[in-house]
């Protein structure tokens, strides 16, 4: 008798943790999907659902970095390229944002979006101040050819970095000379 109610406590302690388990596969699932399309293109495209999960991720990257920050980015510089857009330089022309978007650093015109083999993508910018910036590694983008925007309209988003060159008068510059 008393067997029998230790295999019945073993089983619903077993179906405790395994619902338990569903529930943290599920959250863990969507976390991922929200990483990986922060946009939500696929839900926009498929089931017609407007999303956006930039926010979720900088909260969840903003709120993990604090759990686990271990000065591994002491060493790096935040770059102001204007008013409402800062860069972390990361070395070799990569760059960081804090909501995973790259912006328009001033008005101008998209003089090129290509899909890369490795399924990122890279932008071509003229600016109004004389700047061509070339953006690449990019996880989507939200512009076309020859589409003119704005100072601070979002040109697209990445995963983990982005990498940027700016050019002005013939020559490379880096993003402290953008005026």
């Amino acid at each position: 008798m008393e067997t029998m109610k230790k295999r019945r406590v073993k089983c619903i302690i077993l179906n405790i943790f395994s619902g338990i388990f569903a529930i943290l596969s599920i959250l863990l699932g969507f976390l991922i999907y929200a990483k990986k399309d922060s946009n939500a293109r696929f839900l926009k495209e498929n089931f017609n659902i407007n999303a956006d999960f930039t926010s979720l991720n900088e909260s969840i990257s903003k709120a993990l970095n604090s759990l686990f920050s271990f000065g591994l980015q002491d060493n790096k510089e935040i770059e102001t390229v204007n008013a409402n857009i800062q860069y972390l330089n990361l070395g070799e022309n990569n760059y960081k944002t804090l909501d995973q978007s790259v912006c328009m650093i001033d008005d101008g015109i998209i003089l090129g979006s290509y899909k890369e083999k490795n399924d990122t993508y890279s932008v071509i910018v003229s600016y109004e101040n004389g700047v061509v910036a070339s953006y690449s590694n990019l996880s989507s983008i939200n512009v076309m050819n020859y589409d003119k925007l704005k100072e601070n309209d979002v040109i697209g988003s990445y995963y983990d970095s982005f990498k940027a060159l700016f050019k002005k008068d013939g020559r490379l510059i880096s993003i402290n000379e953008i005026e």
